[in-house]
């Protein structure tokens, strides 16, 4: 997996542009669960130092879980941005990261289908803070909801958060291709997300 150049990563921006909260539908997770999930793991990182990549560990392993957010298809609603859980596991004896997302809604609380998987994922212990993300990874899966058909493929790129790596955050750059072509979107740090914690 190659580096991914860091782009400015605002977590309080990026929720107040595209995050809006809607009325939850009464399902299992809703839109509005997620969104309060994202906003509170932001809080709590915008409050942390970024570890510095030379001070990730380099032995043993560790899981984390929380929530994945990007803008899809247009569906007429207030926000088109669907969310969903994410887990990834970091395993820094062997500098590789994997993972997986899925059970995503729409603002409107409709379900999509499918999951994106997180693969060939590399974490850096000697890149520069400031100009390249500590990890990245290949992300890639299809989903389906709302009479959508959404494709998503492209790259994966995060840091880790607190002395001793506790919680996890970053970005999706790539492509989301809506109904074979009808629309598509461009992913990047403007539309997308994802914070999780151990």
């Amino acid at each position: 997996m190659q580096l991914l150049t860091k782009s400015v990563f605002l977590l309080s921006a990026f929720v107040i542009a595209g995050c809006e909260e809607s009325s939850s539908a009464g399902i299992d997770t809703s839109y509005d669960d997620l969104v309060d999930q994202f906003v509170a793991l932001g809080d709590t990182v915008d409050a942390l130092e970024t570890l510095d990549p030379t001070e990730v560990p380099t032995v043993g392993s560790a899981s984390y879980s929380g929530v994945l957010v990007f803008e899809g298809p247009d569906d007429g609603l207030d926000t088109n941005f669907l969310a969903g859980d994410m887990s990834m596991t970091a395993d820094f004896a062997n500098s590789e990261v994997s993972g997986s997302a899925g059970n995503f809604v729409n603002a409107d609380d409709e379900e999509y289908s499918g999951s994106l998987t997180v693969s060939n994922g590399t974490i850096f212990n000697d890149v520069v803070l400031e100009d390249f993300y500590t990890y990245s990874a290949d992300i890639a899966g299809s989903l389906s909801g709302a009479d959508n058909e959404v494709d998503v493929d492209g790259e994966l790129g995060g840091d880790f958060f607190g002395d001793d790596a506790e919680y996890a955050g970053g970005v999706i750059e790539g492509t989301l291709d809506v109904n074979d072509g009808e629309e598509t979107i461009t992913l990047d740090e403007d539309n997308s997300g994802f914070l999780l914690e151990q």
